[in-house]
């Protein structure tokens, strides 16, 4: 085998890493922003804690989508 020619995949494989991106942001959101929402529920501060909580999740998902995206192939 040649070592300068890359092995062949297929464009899933290629796409693999993106495909979930939109998935892992909502999940981020929606699960910082229960934890919110219920720390919102036993303090009595709503709707503070859950702004805060849906804020956290889509900063780190955000920050995920850009970690994968400037990924370089090897």
């Amino acid at each position: 085998m040649d070592p300068q020619k890359k092995p062949r995949t297929s464009t899933m494989q290629d796409l693999a890493p993106y495909m979930g991106m939109g998935l892992q942001l909502a999940a981020a959101m929606t699960l910082f922003g229960a934890l919110g929402w219920w720390l919102d529920k036993t303090f009595g501060t709503s709707p503070w804690l859950l702004v805060v909580g849906m804020l956290l999740g889509a900063t780190g998902g955000m920050i995920n989508i850009i970690r994968i995206s400037t990924r370089k192939n090897p």
